[in-house]
């Protein structure tokens, strides 16, 4: 499940008797851990009328096995345009607001791995043949007005669909040869902008904060970006996901090792704009930044539910703006 230790499941019934087997022994401390994040989860927030509601207290080992059964089959038989987050949403209250064992359990040890062979198993669903249902409900969803942004192809598994390429011209850029231009690098919601960054400004990544330093892991060019402006870029799932430079430039260095938590966003809700104001945005224009800007590229620490990325461009690379890098693969974000 994490590098160097036991391989990814199959089926999801071998990953369900994996988890009942990591329960019974106490692996690593799963039973201790995953008990201790029940225990102090905090009453669920929403109605129990929503469709996102789910009580974590007190839950059995059973519960969390019937969880991910129903996740996992609601994601080829239920997931669509509208509801593609639910069963994220539903899972975050198990680490929802002052739960530390809940964020342990979601972010390190044996209730991470578990967590990662389950989001592995996903991805295969969303590989197979049997995915293709979704693409049906999918288009007949986001309606021919919005598929007509996009190249029709014949789709073999959602995640193929879920890549699906933009329409050339369909995203026109103003001011595309002014260097001191910076284009959204997505369609996106932006949903933080940290401006006149110092060296020790903190910047919110997900459920952790570092400063420019920390978030480049000591890269020397971590200097060129005090006084600048980090801007956090989130794509919905059912947005075009793919990204593309946000500048022209040579990338003077590249990492494809960047790991992290799968999950662990104190409020996700929060974060999805619930009840507040967030700016959408296209490929388009953002704020202008200094002549001579030089392309820094860090892998991601963005929205990347699914896996780590497959290919980085190699320092020395160079790109015009609106170069399209890499799509972000996975399945249904749900």
């Amino acid at each position: 499940m994490t590098k160097g230790q036991e391989s990814f499941s199959s089926t999801i019934d071998q990953f369900l008797e994996k988890v009942h087997h990591w329960y019974a022994e106490n692996h690593d401390g799963f039973k201790d851990q995953y008990n201790a994040a029940v225990e102090h989860a905090e009453p669920c927030p929403v109605p129990k009328n929503d469709p996102v509601y789910c009580d974590w207290r007190r839950q059995d080992i059973k519960f969390l096995c019937q969880f991910f059964r129903d996740w996992y089959d609601w994601q080829v038989y239920g997931s669509g345009v509208d509801n593609g987050l639910t069963f994220i949403e539903k899972f975050s209250w198990i680490n929802y607001g002052d739960n530390k064992p809940g964020m342990d359990f979601v972010s390190k040890g044996p209730g991470r791995e578990v967590i990662a062979d389950f989001t592995h198993l996903q991805g295969l669903q969303m590989d197979s043949a049997d995915s293709k249902e979704t693409i049906k409900r999918w288009v007949e969803q986001l309606g021919p007005k919005r598929m007509d942004d996009y190249e029709i192809e014949d789709w073999e598994n959602f995640n193929e669909f879920f890549i699906r390429k933009v329409k050339e011209g369909r995203r026109p850029i103003d001011a595309k040869d002014d260097r001191t231009v910076v284009v959204a690098p997505a369609d996106c919601v932006i949903n933080m902008i940290v401006d006149e960054l110092g060296e020790l400004t903190q910047i919110p990544v997900k459920n952790v904060t570092m400063n420019v330093d920390q978030l480049l892991d000591g890269s020397p060019y971590a200097g060129h970006f005090i006084g600048g402006t980090a801007v956090s870029c989130i794509l919905m799932p059912d947005s075009y996901h793919w990204y593309h430079t946000p500048v022209a430039g040579e990338v003077v260095e590249a990492r494809e090792d960047i790991g992290g938590a799968y999950y662990g966003i104190r409020n996700f809700p929060h974060l999805l704009d619930k009840g507040e104001r967030r700016l959408r945005v296209r490929l388009q224009r953002l704020p202008r930044l200094p002549p001579g800007v030089r392309h820094h590229q860090d892998g991601v620490r963005g929205f990347r539910w699914r896996a780590g990325w497959r290919r980085v461009r190699r320092p020395g690379t160079r790109r015009t703006q609106l170069d399209r890098v890499r799509e972000f693969p996975g399945q249904v974000q749900g």
